[in-house]
């Protein structure tokens, strides 16, 4: 499984607390964390299911980001997204 620990080593240990809160609960729900294809450090939240992105992690101007997809609606798939 991916780790998250780049990123993590960049935040606070509140800041750590909060964002592996987020991402643990994003996968729970099926969302798996993948590295961006681009040289900064930057995960996103996807589901096979839906195709679609949850939430962004990323650093920008060295400060934790944040982003989420807010139009993303669950279905009652069992306990898929």
């Amino acid at each position: 499984m991916l780790t998250l620990d780049p990123f993590y080593t960049n935040l606070s240990p509140e800041d750590r607390a909060l964002f592996a809160e987020i991402a643990e609960y994003a996968m729970q729900l099926g969302y798996k964390p993948k590295k961006s294809k681009t040289a900064a450090i930057h995960y996103v939240f996807t589901s096979s299911i839906i195709r679609k992105y949850l939430l962004k992690f990323f650093i920008q101007q060295g400060k934790p980001v944040l982003n989420w997809s807010g139009s993303i609606l669950f279905t009652q798939k069992g306990n898929e997204p």
